[in-house]
């Protein structure tokens, strides 16, 4: 049987062509509220699953809030 492996979020912004990490983890609530407090501010927030930049709006997809 083959071990399955966590998925790893990175939320990130990128500015002037410099990327900013602001959360790194195996754990998606963690990324979701990350992914969350930077959309309220205002930083447009990108996301990244195990290394792989997803589009804005698969993050959204991704990271919508539970029961919604």
């Amino acid at each position: 049987m083959k071990k399955q492996t966590l998925p790893c979020y990175e939320v990130y912004t990128r500015t002037d062509g410099t990327e900013n990490v602001h959360c790194a983890t195996c754990e998606k609530d963690k990324a979701r509220r990350s992914y969350h407090l930077h959309r309220a501010l205002g930083h447009e927030p990108r996301l990244r699953v195990d290394g792989q930049e997803l589009t804005i709006a698969e993050a959204d997809r991704l990271m919508q809030k539970k029961g919604a």
